[in-house]
């Protein structure tokens, strides 16, 4: 397996991406209560990113399902 090279701009959108992530995780770090379902993470992880510029890529694509847990 060849090591690929990024261009600067393919970096960039990494940063950014990982900006994202970043940012909803720390925004679900303070939503956290006992109790709450992953189900329950998931809504709140939708809702924060529909707010902001980004979109989920990887629900119900490539395998990933888009829900595993269904009651």
């Amino acid at each position: 397996m060849a090591i690929q090279l990024r261009s600067a701009a393919e970096l960039e959108k990494m940063y950014r991406a990982g900006q994202v992530v970043h940012e909803v995780l720390n925004a679900l770090r303070a939503r956290v209560q006992p109790g709450m379902t992953t189900m329950d993470l998931e809504k709140s992880a939708e809702e924060i990113i529909a707010k902001g510029p980004g979109r989920r890529r990887s629900k119900g694509i490539a395998g990933i399902p888009v829900c595993c847990a269904r009651r």
